[in-house]
């Protein structure tokens, strides 16, 4: 008998079902190998992929690809690897208002909070942002709100766990805590009270704490084991003035706000004056307006800023340009300017949407932040105009637009023209004036997406074997190596898990006990594996012994390993084969 069962995103579900069988039951009696089928129909963006139950599973992992652009003309050249034949997908949306972009990007980034404090943090931020901009803005979108709620409610649960127990918060929640992520926490939590109701309690005792964590010369007393770009140097100070100054906190802590702006001002360096000066600007402190004129003249050809030494989470390369090109936008809006460098800011980053948002986490919520503050502004075409797509040499679309009509353009199944793998997209505007943004999304299944260039991580899995019984275990054994002659801060590993063999928690928590690992967590055929850092030439290995429980030809996805902070460098490994008799 079929059933039909339906639930919201973001909401889990259980189902019981139980079905008696007897010898008495002719099919049953007569008939082997009999399948139980279970099909998932999903709605709207989901991914499904569908194959007979005597096939074994591709072990393909989902890949993305963002190509965008804002000029006249416009090409890019995609380079799709190594997709499972049928499940690539190609939509190109634009957008006659800034509005409907930064929506349609952060509908996209609605996420499930999880990780460390600063990772729940920061993959919460985008649900909060989305509720702001539809209340502040008037838009209606319930499904989006009722999504981004139910992921706040559960990132909100999570965040207040790590609070310490003497006060603060850790990455862990360990005491004792740190003063830059709970600065960090006391900006979220007030951003957050705007959406959503939290404790003002939580909020008070935490600035509280954070008072008394104060050197008396303007500094901060630090714990010594503080992680990669959390130890005692100005970088940390700037950043944790501007989240206090941000959150409202900037007159409690006078002293620190001076020290740091003296810092920033000696350092020359462009991430610590933009974090001063959207400090200063938002306490209404004329010292600001300084920091932006040094800024003004820093702004790069393209529009961008780099920071000179590191982040505060040591993010570099795109990463790193984005938080630093994001702050001095913000500073730029705070200080009322609305053309000049401050479009050329809000075009660089409109440019750097990738699959992975706007890059790493803290380069995601302060590129949210800026573009939301530019979205308010009411942006948008300056006329009407139709967009032109050509795919490989041929003209295929041509859609039209009015300002009358500000909604978002989607042009779907722009798959369908590719003639490889390596097609080349051009996007045109009939008039100059007309010009809007828009981005291209591919989507595809794909055995063992494509690695970084150049990357500083070295990643491999393998198993030990490729056939076992049912209970027996198999040896999974994953190798990180950092190959450069620095730290790399907070690498994570992605362990695709075969279907058929089951993880043994007892083996997880000895890993974390035994520090091969800081924390792990599972997700839906992976196991996720968080470390706090890989020294210069370091190599982590985790051995893991799955027991085999299923009968069956089994094979994993794809399993991968990447910098959380710089999480445009991923390598991955190939998806692992088994057969249990």
């Amino acid at each position: 008998m079929a059933e039909s069962i339906s639930w919201r995103p973001a909401r889990a579900k259980v189902i019981s079902r139980v079905q008696n069988i007897t010898a008495d039951t002719d099919w049953f009696a007569k008939t082997e190998n009999q399948t139980l089928s279970i099909n998932f129909l999903p709605t709207k963006t989901c991914w499904t992929h569908s194959r007979p139950p005597s096939a074994p599973s591709t072990g393909a992992s989902l890949a993305r690809q963002i190509a965008t652009g804002n000029a006249a003309q416009n090409a890019s050249n995609l380079h799709l690897h190594e997709p499972v034949e049928g499940t690539v997908s190609a939509t190109l949306t634009a957008y006659p208002s800034a509005l409907e972009d930064v929506l349609k990007g952060m509908e996209r980034m609605l996420r499930q909070p999880s990780g460390c404090f600063e990772q729940v943090s920061s993959s919460n931020y985008p649900n909060l942002l989305v509720l702001d901009l539809l209340r502040q803005t008037g838009t209606s979108k319930p499904e989006i709100e009722s999504q981004a709620l139910a992921l706040l409610e559960d990132g909100y649960k999570k965040l207040t766990a790590y609070e310490c127990k003497s006060g603060g918060f850790d990455w862990w929640g360990r005491d004792p805590a740190h003063e830059g992520l709970t600065a960090y926490g006391i900006l979220e939590f007030t951003d957050m009270s705007k959406v959503f109701n939290v404790d003002k309690k939580l909020i008070e005792r935490t600035v509280s704490w954070l008072e008394k964590r104060r050197d008396g010369n303007g500094g901060w007393q630090l714990k010594p084991q503080s992680l990669h770009g959390w130890q005692n140097d100005p970088v940390v100070d700037c950043y944790i003035v501007w989240a206090l100054a941000e959150a409202g906190y900037g007159q409690k802590f006078a002293a620190e706000v001076d020290k740091a702006y003296e810092q920033a001002v000696n350092s020359k360096d462009p991430y610590q004056v933009a974090l001063l000066a959207n400090a200063l600007l938002a306490m209404k402190d004329k010292r600001g307006n300084n920091l932006l004129a040094d800024l003004r003249k820093k702004q790069e050809d393209n529009g961008s800023w780099l920071g000179s030494t590191h982040s505060v989470m040591y993010a570099y390369g795109d990463c790193f340009r984005i938080e630093t090109t994001a702050l001095a936008a913000l500073a730029l809006m705070k200080s009322g300017e609305k053309g000049g460098g401050l479009a050329k800011a809000m075009e660089y980053l409109t440019k750097s949407k990738t699959e992975y948002g706007y890059g790493s986490t803290q380069s995601t919520v302060l590129a949210l932040k800026a573009l939301i503050e530019y979205a308010k502004a009411g942006k948008q075409a300056e006329a009407d105009g139709a967009l032109v797509l050509m795919v490989d040499g041929r003209r295929v679309v041509e859609q039209p637009y009015s300002l009358k009509d500000p909604k978002r353009l989607e042009i779907k199944n722009i798959e369908q023209y590719f003639t490889g793998n390596d097609p080349r997209v051009e996007v045109f505007f009939d008039n100059p004036k007309s010009v809007i943004p828009f981005d291209l999304e591919v989507k595809y299944a794909s055995r063992q997406p494509r690695n970084t260039p150049k990357c500083p991580l070295v990643f491999k899995t393998e198993l030990g074997s490729a056939a076992a019984a049912v209970g027996e275990t198999v040896r999974l054994s994953a190798t990180l190596q950092n190959t450069s002659g620095e730290a790399q801060a907070s690498p994570m590993i992605v362990l695709g898990i075969p279907a058929g063999l089951t993880l043994q928690p007892w083996q997880l928590k000895k890993l974390v006990d035994e520090k091969k690992c800081d924390f792990y967590e599972l997700w839906d055929g992976f196991a996720v594996f968080h470390f706090e850092q890989i020294a210069a030439g370091e190599t982590r290995v985790l051995d893991l012994d799955l027991r085999a429980d299923i009968a069956g030809a089994f094979e994993a996805p794809a399993s991968q390993a990447f910098l959380y902070y710089s999480n445009d460098q991923r390598v991955w490994s190939k998806p692992e084969r088994l057969t249990i008799r």
